[in-house]
């Protein structure tokens, strides 16, 4: 995710489908998905065949 806490996608899905790691800032809207093995790979199979082509961009340049 954006902190590099997962390496790949499969531990992202895994992560949401457990509902997060409770802690006081944790909303409590957020729940467990409870997904079946066979929703998992569909929704693995959904994320990864969101590709395209790389956005060009540029960086600004900051000033020092």
């Amino acid at each position: 995710m954006h902190d590099g806490a997962f390496k790949t996608l499969e531990e992202v899905v895994d992560f949401f489908d457990k509902g997060g790691i409770p802690n006081p800032q944790l909303s409590p809207l957020i729940k467990p998905l409870g997904l079946a093995p066979q929703e998992k790979i569909d929704l693995l199979a959904f994320l990864k065949a969101l590709t395209g082509e790389p956005i060009p961009f540029e960086f600004p340049k900051l000033p020092e």
